[in-house]
């Protein structure tokens, strides 16, 4: 299995960068009506069954250099850990938040 660095394959960083982007700009111009539009951006999600669940029982020597690697925190994400973001940027704490992108990611290189 490759890894790229900062994110994923050129043409996956590419759409990335260009859905932030779309999130900050739209985002801006909607807040003038009183629309409140913001992003997340997790990180690798472990979850049962599924790639980094599969991979990490198939390779666990290359997740755990991954995971050295690329992440400060070690480890991959729980969805419990990103929930509690979307609950605030769905809640009236988070008026004063428009176009912004919140990482969520454990420090992902």
């Amino acid at each position: 299995t490759m890894i790229y660095p900062y994110g994923g394959a050129p043409a996956y960083t590419c759409a990335k960068a260009y859905l932030n982007m779309y999130v900050k700009v739209v985002g801006r111009e909607v807040a003038k009506n009183n629309i409140i539009l913001n992003g997340i951006m997790p990180g690798p999600i472990i979850s049962k069954g599924k790639h980094w669940d599969v991979l990490s029982k198939k390779k666990p020597k290359f997740v755990k250099n991954y995971l050295n690697r690329y992440h400060a925190i070690g480890r991959f994400g729980k969805f419990d850990e990103v929930s509690p973001f979307i609950l605030f940027l769905a809640s009236r704490y988070s008026n004063y938040t428009s176009g912004s992108m919140i990482s969520i990611d454990g420090g992902l290189l």
